[in-house]
Parts: structure tokens; C-alpha cells; sequence
């Protein structure tokens, strides 16, 4: 990053959701062929603590959970505009769960 704005090299690759990687300077470029995979979440909870339902619901909402999305959540969390919980609750409540 610090190298870009140095100006000692024109083009990097970063893959995070974190939303200070998104200033004002920078171009996001979109990846219209899918050559860079894009990230992942992976809930990560104990073996045999969640219902079949549950299990469900969370294979669910990890496939409509996009990157975009989670950066939109960060920024709530990283500018204290809410709290991590209440961003959870308006995303599923916006995607009817």
C-alpha cells in the first residue's frame, strides 16, 4: 500500500475486506473474469454444537455473504457507527432471515 503511494510501483493486488484498503487515491478495479478467487468466510464453530437446522442456516447465509458485504459491516465496526452484533442483525434482517 505505502509502496503505491510512494509512487514505486503503479499496480498491487490486495484481498481484504478490511475498509481502510479503500481510500479515496485508489481505484478498485473489478475481476469481470474471475481471475482472483474471491474470499471466502468459513464459520468455524464446535463439532456437534449447532442443530441440523442451524448447520443449515449457516451454509445458507455463508453463500449470500459477500465481500462487499462484510466490508460494508467493517466500516460499521471501524468507524464506530454500530456494534458488530447490531450490523449482524440488520444484514440478515435485509436478506429476510
Amino acid at each position: 500500500l505505502e509502496a503505491l503511494r510512494a509512487g514505486e510501483i503503479g499496480v498491487g493486488l490486495v484481498q481484504s475486506t478490511d475498509p481502510v484498503l479503500y481510500p479515496d487515491d485508489m481505484v478498485v478495479l473489478d475481476d469481470d473474469e474471475d481471475a482472483i478467487l474471491a474470499q471466502h468466510l468459513v464459520p468455524v464453530f464446535r463439532k456437534g454444537s449447532l442443530s441440523e437446522d442451524q448447520l443449515a442456516l449457516v451454509n445458507r447465509i455463508s453463500g449470500e455473504l459477500t465481500t462487499d458485504d462484510v466490508r460494508e459491516l467493517l466500516l460499521g465496526v471501524e468507524f464506530g457507527t454500530s456494534t458488530p452484533t447490531a450490523l449482524a442483525d440488520f444484514w440478515l434482517d435485509s436478506h429476510d432471515y
